[in-house]
């Protein structure tokens, strides 16, 4: 349950923050094409959703779940801020803006895996 939470809703979530911030910017009609613009979404933010789960899952039985929560979340910053890095030439806020929008999305699928794990248990 945990893989699938972060693997599916993981892309959706910083793809929502990503694109409703954008159209809030006027930077572009995310929202409105969003059947084009999720399947990238996806594509983009696998790797970031993957290794994000990898830490949830290493840290399970080792911390507590608002700890853990953290972790994540600043994993989830700096790989999605170096993602955005790696692009080429960008400005500082684009830097935090990509990088919060992981941040969020990691927080996010960490505290619905825990959620998960004291429903089903």
């Amino acid at each position: 349950m945990r893989f699938a939470i972060f693997i599916f809703l993981g892309p959706l979530i910083g793809f929502l923050i990503a694109a409703s911030s954008a159209d809030l910017m006027n930077n572009g009609p995310y929202l409105r094409y969003w059947a084009y613009w999720v399947p990238t979404a996806f594509a983009v933010g696998l790797i970031p959703a993957l290794l994000t789960y990898f830490t949830d899952r290493m840290t399970l039985r080792k911390v507590g779940p608002s700890l853990r929560i953290a972790f994540c979340a600043c994993v989830g910053f700096l790989v999605t801020a170096l993602f955005e890095f790696w692009r080429g030439d960008i400005e500082l806020w684009q830097f935090i803006a990509a990088g919060f929008t992981g941040a969020i999305s990691s927080a996010v699928c960490s505290a619905l895996a825990a959620l998960s794990d004291r429903w089903l248990a």
